[in-house]
């Protein structure tokens, strides 16, 4: 068990640390708590009758799998670690905390999970987008693609779906790169969803550049606002993506 870390080097500290300040961290015993709360759900579900089943400490696998909270013991666990890492000043570490109870409550899967999961991996996704962690943001945009399919928030679907186009991300494999029914069923009737992006909220392969024109017709006396995108790609995109066009009037 690991029980001691050092401090975050991004973190301006008011005076020195002494080693025995993250020694014996409560937030690593939540955390190992949490993990063999994860290792007995895991255990109980992949127990066969035929085996022998050890019920010291913990329920009969019957009650294991209906009477206990195993998602919602594991996320308050994960909560209080996240607490401790970040009284003290351990961020990636309550990031990855933050990860986990993400992960929890998309594999418990309720209505208000799927959106609590979504809030919580927009912000993990805007930090490693700041600090270029590419690997770590291109698994919690994955999981923010499946978040929207879940809780029909088209936006926020199609925004992680065109940052996901980037090459600087590993291609999928079997997954078609077409942000234009990427929607599916959702494009066809309904509203229609909107995408807010600013340059901050992708990593620096495309650059939005807005053009505005005033349209006038003779059976309107307003002035109707026309705006085009034009997408200019700084680094490529997927060869194997499809083309997308943008109009909207």
């Amino acid at each position: 068990m690991q029980i001691y870390i050092l401090p975050e080097k991004n973190v301006q500290y008011a005076e020195k640390i002494s080693p025995r300040e993250h020694l014996h961290h409560p937030g690593f015993y939540y955390l190992s708590a949490a993990n063999y709360a994860a290792d007995r759900h895991a255990r109980v579900l992949n127990y066969m009758e035929s085996e022998p089943f050890d019920d010291y400490l913990c329920s009969p696998p019957g009650d294991e799998l209906t009477k206990v909270d195993h998602y919602g013991t594991q996320i308050d666990l994960f909560e209080l670690a996240k607490k401790e890492f970040l009284a003290k000043g351990q961020k990636r570490m309550g990031d990855m905390m933050t990860h986990n109870i993400a992960r929890l409550k998309m594999e418990r899967g309720s209505d208000s999970d799927w959106a609590e999961a979504l809030e919580q991996l927009r912000e993990l996704a805007q930090g490693y987008r700041q600090e270029k962690w590419i690997p770590l943001l291109e698994e919690v945009l994955w999981r923010i693609v499946e978040c929207t399919r879940k809780s029909g928030d088209g936006g926020q679907q199609v925004a992680a779906e065109l940052e996901l186009l980037s090459s600087k991300f590993l291609k999928k494999q079997g997954w078609t790169y077409d942000l234009m029914n990427c929607l599916g069923t959702k494009r066809s009737g309904g509203t229609r969803p909107v995408v807010a992006l600013r340059e901050e909220d992708v990593i620096p392969f495309c650059k939005l550049v807005l053009s505005q024109s005033h349209i006038c017709t003779s059976l309107m006396t307003s002035i109707a606002l026309k705006y085009l995108f034009h997408i200019h790609s700084k680094t490529p995109m997927h060869a194997s993506a499809t083309p997308f066009f943008h109009s909207w009037l």
